[in-house]
């Protein structure tokens, strides 16, 4: 890469007070600094050929808030205030002629009862802040600190190989088709997320900062040295101007909430797709016997060993050709292997299970729409105005054939791909598997059509896929994908996951998982990272494909590991294509809960104990959808950002991490033979000791720092913060309620409950969601006594879990410790009747034998439960 230094900026206007600032240079680049909030920085660098991003990532629509002091100083420097010193408003200050922006704060460091001190926050690099290269531009900033003693971390930049940190490695944003990747260096892999996080080791502060555009680029965080420019980093765009957004906060979930705020927050995902997700190309490929055969006998096999299972994902061995060639051609059935494909989804609907189906966005020239595709221009066009052809997938591993991407931005493209969504929907499907939806298009000038009313800049002609982005169809593409399902019944919460995502893509599908990753236990321990980078990027629906996508079968232990730890993620799905010589179709070569006979007792335990987590995962997801708190998170999440220990590299690069931060820690087993496990236990400033309950054998209580406990094959370790409140269910597939959307599939069959009969004589495998258990961790009864009560307690929600619209009722249940008692009061609220009724049964840690007070006593399953009564508010 080559770049020149843009420099000789002027102030356009001078004002005592203004909205925003704006900033010429002679070469036609224009510069606007406007301040959106206290905490959000809007910044925009475009010339003639550098033009404004089209894009719709961003749903801000709050006025700016504009600037809280502007002094145009003498020294050719522009001052700035983001809100009143005194009360901690960022103070910015930008340098002519080369655009450096310093921001600062006077905020105290966390812990500290000194006084606040000034904290600079984000600096541009001097001299060198922004560079134009032939068709895109480079912004550069200073990495605080000196060699091997860098003051801050970096994190985000949505999927990214392992490590967990992104200092001094370099990234392209963009999106491929990764098949098999290396979780540890594989690179670009299937997100663009131009979104990095700087935060200060020891906590105090955070900065985000998200580059809008859809355009590629790279993110190159001090991998590159150059001695005399110091120690920096930089965001290279491939094509067009720069919109640019910094978010300065306290905390990184200070700067996520508030990059939510512009961006949309998480959607909230149907109740259903949180339990076990089943999954295998294998199944969908089978010619003998019928693949429906084989799909239709997997409830039975659940039913025979005792598996909960809420959806099956069908891969797209249902759209191969029944001919040669035998291509993979969207919206096409195989009626060979799928005789009857209504009855498939009422047969599953029956047994309590949902489908999505796997759709792909492109036409192979064998696609008998692909004629008319072509000729109503709805594919991607060369810059000469002809078609776009280029190699796809087509079949099985690394083959591919001529055909074309959709253009998702033709009206013609779109109103196809709709109607292709709405014909599975009406067959029964429930929700959309959007896959291979990168748009590999390798050619920046391919132009795309531009037509749709809804695009932002419509009615403007053709548009170059370098400047617009690939993705920007990957997000047209899951708004079809939502709009269709919605449409067909808009009491229903669509439901779309997507292997490839921008930013907007987000507003449409809810869930997105790690891609087609490799058995072995680097894949295991490398998927965490980037798990908790996906959450810091508002991916929270987020998991893998447990046991392994490709390569080989997966080991007991491996495999088990893998269940035991991906049982915490917000999304869990057990995945494979395994083909071999013998066996193309990879049937005989399936990720199964019962592939390992001798431990399936063990992969049942942790599905089970999954399922009754299921209201604090929902719960959870309700945090996410409201306040953009990630499910899962990494040890110095938040409130305990301020341990100095998280930042250690046993701790940093490790592999536990939270399921709901403060409440329980999992610390998973990421090695063979690795029967024991050395754990820490994080802090926070406020409460430095309060500690933590193990919830595996031997149930031992520990406070805060370095422990080591037991982890043989049959459990890993999980911990219990201490004030923890977590509501649970039943072990199995419930439905909310007797009567509603949540029991109905969209083939209109119901889910036979288990105090009813099916049609085969069988009682059904589905409960109701009709008793709420809550798991409550007091702190142990030998501790030391303290003067005054402490209280802990945690409100979550619940609703119909499959309503558009929900209803929801807050729940909130607090308690305390009294001599030998347990103090517990519940109370709700809200517009959802719970099936659960007027009480919660509430249990301690195993071995405490305090009572509750007033509670009724019973002992169940090794357990003793206390009946509270819920008071209504």
């Amino acid at each position: 890469m080559r770049d020149r230094i843009l420099t000789n900026f002027v102030l356009d206007q001078k004002a005592p007070s203004a909205q925003s600032v704006r900033c010429t240079n002679p070469e036609g680049f224009e510069y606007i600094l406007t301040c959106l909030s206290p905490s959000i920085l809007k910044l925009t660098l475009t010339s003639p050929d550098h033009p404004a991003p089209v894009h719709s990532n961003i749903v801000w629509d709050t006025p700016a808030e504009g600037f809280h002091a502007v002094d145009y100083a003498e020294d050719g420097k522009v001052r700035l205030s983001m809100g009143a010193p005194k009360e901690g408003g960022v103070q910015l200050e930008l340098a002519l002629p080369h655009l450096t922006l310093r921001a600062s704060a006077l905020w105290p460091l966390p812990g500290s009862s000194a006084p606040p001190s000034l904290v600079v926050l984000h600096s541009d690099l001097p001299n060198r802040t922004f560079a134009c290269t032939p068709h895109g531009l480079t912004h550069y900033s200073v990495i605080p600190g000196l060699p091997g003693a860098l003051e801050a971390l970096h994190l985000g930049l949505g999927e990214k190989a392992a490590p967990l940190g992104l200092t001094n490695r370099r990234f392209e944003v963009t999106g491929k088709d990764a098949a098999n990747y290396d979780a540890w260096r594989t690179d670009p892999l299937y997100k663009h997320t131009p979104w990095l996080i700087t935060l200060k080791k020891g906590g105090g502060y955070a900065v985000g900062l998200y580059n809008a555009s859809n355009s590629d680029g790279v993110w190159n965080v001090g991998c590159e040295v150059d001695d005399p420019w110091g120690r920096y980093k930089f965001y290279a765009q491939d094509v067009g101007g720069i919109e640019e957004y910094l978010i300065f906060g306290r905390t990184t979930r200070d700067v996520l909430r508030d990059w939510a705020r512009l961006v949309g927050f998480p959607l909230l995902p149907p109740r259903h797709w949180l339990g076990y997700l089943a999954s295998s190309m294998g199944y969908a490929e089978s010619d003998d016997p019928p693949a429906q055969q084989l799909l239709e006998d997997f409830p039975r096999k659940c039913r025979e060993e005792d598996i909960p299972c809420s959806a099956m994902h069908l891969s797209s061995g249902y759209t191969v050709a029944m001919t040669t060639p035998k291509h993979r051609q969207v919206f096409t059935l195989n009626t060979h292997r799928y005789p009857s494909f209504p009855s498939l989804f009422a047969n599953y609907h029956a047994q309590g299970m949902r489908i999505a189906p796997n759709i792909k966005p492109f036409v192979l020239r064998t696609h008998p729409a692909f004629p008319a595709l072509l000729a109503k221009g709805a594919v991607f066009k060369d810059a000469q105005g002809e078609l776009a052809e280029t190699r796809i997938w087509s079949a099985l591993p690394g083959e591919n054939a001529s055909g074309a991407w959709l253009d998702m931005t033709s009206e013609e493209g779109r109103r196809w791909w709709y109607a292709g969504v709405k014909g599975l929907v009406d067959a029964g499907a429930d929700a959309m598997w959007n896959d291979n939806d990168e748009f590999s298009l390798h050619d920046d000038s391919y132009q795309c059509a531009w037509t749709l009313p809804s695009l932002p800049d419509a009615g403007k002609g053709t548009k170059e896929v370098g400047l617009v982005g690939r993705m920007v169809h990957t997000e047209l593409l899951g708004q079809a994908s939502y709009e269709a399902l919605r449409d067909a019944d808009s009491r229903r919460r669509p439901f779309i996951l997507t292997r490839s995502a921008n930013v907007g893509t987000l507003k449409w599908c809810a869930s997105t998982w790690s891609g087609d990753n490799w058995t072995s236990w680097e894949t295991l321990r490398g998927n965490v990272a980037m798990c908790l980078n996906a959450g810091m990027s508002l991916m929270h629906s987020y998991g893998h494909d447990v046991g392994g996508f490709g390569g080989p079968l997966p080991t007991i232990e491996l495999f088990t590991r893998w269940v035991q730890s991906c049982v915490y993620n917000p999304r869990f799905c057990i995945h494979s294509f395994k083909p071999t010589v013998t066996n193309k179709a990879g049937t005989s070569t399936i990720n199964e809960p019962w592939m390992h006979p001798s431990v399936t007792h063990l992969i049942r335990a942790s599905i089970k104990r999954r399922y009754e987590l299921l209201p604090y995962l929902y719960a959870l997801h309700w945090e996410s959808h409201e306040k953009a708190e990630p499910l899962n998170t990494w040890l110095g999440w938040g409130e305990f950002e301020a341990d100095p220990e998280v930042y250690s590299v046993k701790v940093f690069e490790g592999y536990d991490f939270w399921l709901g931060t403060g409440r329980l820690l999992v610390a998973s087993v990421g090695y063979e033979n690795d029967i024991d496990r050395k754990v820490y236990l994080p802090h926070t400033a406020e409460e430095p000791t309060r500690g933590y309950y193990l919830l595996t054998p031997p149930y031992s209580f520990h406070t805060p720092g370095w422990v080591t406990v037991p982890t043989p094959l049959e459990h890993i370790a999980v911990f219990a913060w201490v004030g923890s409140v977590i509501p649970i269910g039943k072990d199995k597939v419930t439905v909310t309620s007797r009567e509603g959307l949540d029991r109905v599939g969209r083939s209109g069959t119901k889910a036979v409950l288990d105090d009813e009969l099916g049609p085969d004589g069988l009682p059904g495998v589905v409960g109701v969601d009709d008793w709420r258990g809550v798991e409550l961790y007091p702190s142990p009864k030998d501790a030391e006594p303290v003067k005054k009560v402490r209280k802990w307690g945690w409100e979550w929600t619940e609703d119909d879990g499959e309503s558009l619209v929900p209803q929801p009722t807050r729940v909130k249940v607090e308690y305390w410790v009294e001599g030998e008692e347990i103090v517990v009061v519940a109370r709700r609220g809200g517009g959802w009747e719970v099936a659960w009724g007027g009480s919660v049964w509430v249990t301690l840690p195993r071995g405490d034998d305090r009572a509750v007070r007033g509670a009724n006593m019973k002992e169940e399953k090794g357990r003793v439960w206390w009946e509270v009564k819920v008071q209504l508010n």
